[in-house]
């Protein structure tokens, strides 16, 4: 499949190029020659911060995302906003929980097309490049009105943008303890009406790292011995503007993973190998019909493969999500559309080739009564191979209170109700399937603060937010008398807690100072559950820490930059019963780089220290995570003709 979808992309690339490249360089020269300041291309539905309106957001830092190329989504999340992610080690499954839910209950965001399995109902962020990533953001709480099925917890949103007159080669190799390696290459090419993004990389990793086995008598120091990686990726990227009112958009992303999988260390190895070959494409257009009313359109197909100890499954996803967005009347601002989206799996224990035909259709409004309040309404609601599932309302509010030059407070406020749908596994697994499932659903409110304020030379920003969200029919897999797992709707949870970030910047002569910290306190209890789960109610769930939390700490003067994060975790339950618990850990990371400038060409040199203080810690029990690690990061870049 790999081959397949190299000729895939390298087909996408040499058409673009062949027809957009001539054009691009022409009107390249042109607007250099007349002076223009061309805005870049976003190629996603950036539309997604517009309408999540009352609820808690979070974009990542484009700087952290170029810093961490070499890196995986997951690593960045918990980096910069301090998201607890449970991690089978390094390299391995990185699954993510947001608000005290469960992985499958966070939607993954590809231009605005769900990517998470279909077949497991959750995204690896591990296999998430952010070598490929320009832009992202964090929507927390239930957001099903906004992204559809699974974003219970919320969704995480990652995007490309492409420059408009720009011509330009990036290089990246990275070299680290471990037998860790990075080898990244993107080459750009535009103009105002045409460019083109491409970007490959190879990675790998020996994971040799060595652990302490807790299980053996005198708890010996013992060597990773068993969990190598290699990763590999294309992608294209591209914008063309044939006309004034008119702009396409085209993205591909191919990539594998070759797995040895780490054991828990209280049993043998017994050699688990798993490939993971993704291959997304997506073709939008925008079309302006008049100043006030627009048309998009995106298709994508999303073919996800995973061969675990030779045994293959595959999924294939065909969507098509139309939509318009119109201003009626002043100050009415709504967007309408839906999604179809067409499954085929070849999954063994489905019994057979699988095809599932799922839409939805959604209405959203803004409404501008005044400058300083903005409110909200959505609906969504999905056909799932025939069946209705729950419809997906939504209000919001953004009221901001105060606004000057030097100050900034705004309220917003947020109730939505969630839902998932039941995965492919959870209903044509054999033998265990339960056509009889009912999607997961429950109802999230959530009510916060921003403020800024600026005084001479310092930026300082805060936020506050609170939180509640009930969910029912949460969907456990049990043992049955006939010897085998069927899943079942029977447990109700409740969450809530709060999460709070401060941010301060200081410009100091040539130097720009930032403090950044967040927190996150987690509640996340069982209030119902089947007859066997009865003394476990009032019980937090597994690996929900309480407490979360980052610090990060920035210093920038050309041509260097020194950052200092350090992220908290605490204590996990490892089983519903909370009889045993692992341990909180604290992880501190540095990083020191320079940049140096010859003509067009830049060099970026970094160097990273991870885990500075040598922390022996388990993310998940038995799976113990390095120490401290070393890396080095070259980066070069030549640019032409930017404006």
């Amino acid at each position: 499949m790999y081959a397949v979808g190299i000729r895939v992309v390298g087909l996408v690339a040499c058409v673009i190029l062949f027809l957009f490249g001539a054009k691009g360089q022409e009107v390249a020269a042109d607007s250099v020659r007349m002076g223009k300041v061309l805005a870049p291309v976003e190629v996603s539905d950036t539309w997604l911060h517009s309408y999540a309106v009352g609820g808690h957001s979070e974009p990542l830092d484009p700087m952290a995302i170029q810093r961490q190329a070499a890196t995986s989504l997951g690593k960045l999340l918990q980096a910069q906003q301090g998201i607890y992610l449970k991690e089978y080690g390094p390299g391995m499954l990185s699954s993510i929980s947001l608000r005290g839910t469960s992985a499958s209950q966070t939607s993954l965001l590809w231009n605005g097309l769900l990517i998470n399995f279909p077949s497991l109902g959750q995204a690896d962020f591990s296999l998430i490049p952010n070598f490929f990533i320009d832009q992202a953001e964090v929507f927390y709480g239930g957001v099903s009105s906004l992204a559809g099925s699974g974003a219970i917890g919320g969704a995480v949103a990652v995007s490309d943008r492409v420059d408009k007159d720009l011509r330009s080669i990036g290089l990246t190799q990275e070299v680290g303890s471990f037998g860790t390696s990075f080898s990244g290459l993107k080459v750009k090419a535009s103009g105002e009406r045409a460019g083109i993004s491409l970007a490959g990389f190879y990675k790998k990793s020996d994971n040799d790292y060595t652990y302490r086995n807790l299980a053996k008598v005198g708890q010996p120091i013992e060597r990773q011995s068993h969990g190598a990686y290699m990763g590999k990726g294309l992608k294209a990227a591209a914008f063309w503007n044939p006309w004034s009112k008119g702009v396409f958009d085209l993205e591909g992303w191919l990539t594998q993973y070759d797995r040895e999988i780490i054991p828990p260390y209280t049993v043998a190895s017994v050699g688990d190998t798993q490939v993971d070959q993704s291959l997304r494409l997506s073709l939008g257009y925008v079309h302006s019909i008049s100043p006030l009313l627009k048309w998009e359109s995106r298709a994508g197909r999303i073919y996800d493969f995973i061969r675990f100890n030779g045994l293959a499954s595959a999924t294939t996803q065909y969507m098509w999500n139309n939509s318009i967005e119109w201003m009626p009347i002043s100050k009415v601002q709504l967007r309408a559309g839906g999604l179809i989206n067409h499954i085929a799996a070849d999954v063994p224990e489905y019994g057979g080739d699988l095809t599932e035909n799922r839409s939805n259709a959604f209405l959203m409004v803004n409404w501008f009564p005044s400058a300083r309040w903005t409110l909200n309404a959505k609906v969504r609601q999905e056909i799932v191979a025939g069946k209705w599932n729950p419809v997906s309302p939504s209000l919001g509010a953004d009221v901001l209170i105060l606004k000057s030059d030097e100050v900034s407070l705004n309220w917003r406020s947020q109730i939505s109700r969630s839902y998932r749908v039941p995965t492919l596994n959870d209903r044509y697994w054999s033998p265990g399937g339960n056509l009889n499932l009912k999607p997961e659903q429950g109802w999230n409110a959530e009510s916060g603060f921003d403020y800024s304020i600026k005084q001479g030379k310092h930026v300082l920003k805060a936020s506050a937010t609170g939180f509640a969200h009930w969910l029912q029919d949460w969907i456990l897999w049990l043992p049955q008398a006939a010897g085998y797992w069927s899943p079942v709707n029977v447990r109700n949870v409740f969450s809530r807690g709060g999460e709070l970030s401060a941010g301060h910047e200081w410009s100091a002569g040539e130097w720009v100072l930032t403090n950044d910290v967040n927190y996150k306190l987690t509640v996340s209890q069982i209030r119902a559950g089947y007859s066997g789960d009865d003394s476990n109610i009032g019980n937090q769930l597994p690996y929900v820490p309480l407490h979360q939390g980052s610090w990060n700490v920035g210093a920038q003067t050309w041509p260097w930059h020194f950052d200092s994060q350090v992220s908290f975790y605490g204590s996990r339950y490892t089983l519903v019963d909370n009889d045993i618990n692992l341990d909180a850990y604290t992880l501190w990371n540095l990083e020191a780089g320079r940049q140096i400038r010859a003509g067009k060409s830049l060099f970026s040199l970094s160097v990273k220290v991870d885990n500075v203080l040598g922390k022996r810690y388990e993310n998940l029990q038995y799976r113990p995570m390095p120490g401290r690690s070393f890396s080095f990061q070259l980066n070069y870049t030549l640019n032409q003709d930017k404006k």
